[in-house]
């Protein structure tokens, strides 16, 4: 009971890879400028809007004294300027023993 298989590259090809490939480019670009138009259209209309927007916020920082905006120049505060310098003589122990030490030999 031997079936007529066809052997692997003897299959009917009506159509070659590079024709069934071009279809099927073709059938994604077609989609994808549908889809990309309907992008566009409203990414054009949010460019036009942004651009309003930023126009709108330039002039009003034109309009503005330009030295408001800059923050006043940091000053240190009291309690950094107030920092307990450290005493003369805290070292002084130690030092009087090797003294004393030197002293004594």
């Amino acid at each position: 009971h031997m079936i007529p298989a066809l052997n692997e590259g003897e299959e009917p090809k009506p159509k070659t890879a590079e024709q069934i490939n071009e279809e099927i480019t073709n059938k994604y670009r077609l989609g994808i400028k549908q889809m990309l138009g309907d992008q566009q259209k409203i990414l054009d209309k949010l460019i036009e809007e942004n651009i309003e927007v930023v126009k709108a916020e330039m002039e009003e920082q034109n309009n503005k004294a330009p030295e408001a905006d800059q923050p006043p120049p940091a000053q240190p505060t009291p309690e950094e300027e107030k920092q307990p310098a450290a005493e003369d003589g805290q070292e002084a122990p130690a030092d009087q023993e090797a003294v004393q030490e030197e002293t004594e030999v």
